[in-house]
């Protein structure tokens, strides 16, 4: 036959994953500790004895308090007022003693004022409905920056889309 390989020439061969990765394995690889016979897979660990002979089972998770959080927003929000207070009055040492309008409201501590309060109301979320073991120490803390913090604030923005859905241009009558 035309084009057909030889019986005695050897297979081509293509770089397996133990030359690529030494000391990994396939799932369908065998190996020593499964039974030996390479088709079955290992048996699992029972459980089954350590709790008859009274070691109870604990399983922890590693959360991030409340407070770190609000330590960190805090740091954040200072960070930003700081570099907006500078760039405020470097431009008015440097350009104009009237502050640009991008610098008279801030416009970028409300946005990052709303993420940061996000986190902050999504921990608050975590403590107040999470384990008692894991959250005990932030349930307290979490009532209190709802109360303080994330209320006050939601209300502030319910207050200025309020007002600005009432705010009705007026055309005036005299040119310009």
């Amino acid at each position: 036959m035309p084009g057909a390989v030889p019986p005695s020439a050897p297979p081509p061969t293509t770089p397996n994953t133990q030359q690529l990765f030494p000391g990994t394995r396939h799932l369908l690889q065998s190996s020593s500790s499964s039974g030996g016979g390479g088709s079955s897979p290992p048996v699992a660990p029972s459980t089954a004895n350590s709790t008859a002979a009274g070691e109870e089972q604990s399983y922890s998770s590693n959360v991030q308090d409340l407070l770190y959080t609000l330590a960190v927003a805090v740091i954040m929000l200072a960070g930003v007022a700081v570099a907006r207070f500078a760039a405020a009055r470097l431009y008015c040492y440097f350009v104009s003693d009237k502050l640009h309008s991008f610098l008279a409201f801030p416009r970028i501590e409300m946005m990052v004022t709303g993420l940061v309060l996000v986190a902050l109301t999504f921990y608050c979320a975590l403590a107040l409905g999470g384990p008692r073991a894991d959250w005990s120490q932030s349930r307290a803390p979490a009532v209190v920056l709802m109360a303080c913090i994330v209320l006050p604030y939601t209300l502030l923005l319910w207050w200025l889309a309020l007002g600005r859905a009432w705010i009705v241009r007026r055309v005036s009558d005299r040119p310009t």
